[in-house]
């Protein structure tokens, strides 16, 4: 190479340089941008998961819960079912001293506010 072709190319290959460290600059900071980008990404991914799976859970737990109330409401059902039985009424009113009657009469109560008996 002559000195000239030197003095002429030096300059653009130094400009070159400098323009490639710039890139190489400009990359780091992107690839730190990134890194940082993909480590936040990672963490608000872990905290919806854990919410997620927390939610579940809670789920699980509610609706064994609710099961079981189903469980106690048919329970009490029966226990008001068997305790409106008429044989059960009967039997209980015999323990405390009712005794049927013989000709029973309905009081029928009219639109007029009069009342009638009716056997």
């Amino acid at each position: 190479m002559t000195t000239l072709q030197q003095a002429f190319v030096a300059p653009f290959t130094r400009a070159r340089n400098v323009a490639v460290d710039r890139e190489q600059v400009d990359n780091r900071g992107f690839l730190a941008i990134l890194i940082v980008a993909a480590l936040v990404s990672a963490g608000l991914l872990l905290a919806l998961n854990s919410a997620l799976t927390a939610g579940a859970f809670e789920v699980q737990t509610l609706q064994h819960h609710s099961a079981d109330l189903q469980r106690a409401q048919q329970a009490i059902g029966q226990t008001v079912s068997i305790e409106q039985s008429p044989a059960r009424l009967a039997g209980r009113a015999a323990a405390l001293g009712m005794i049927p009657a013989k000709n029973p009469t309905f009081l029928v109560v009219h639109s007029n506010a009069a009342a009638t008996t009716k056997p």
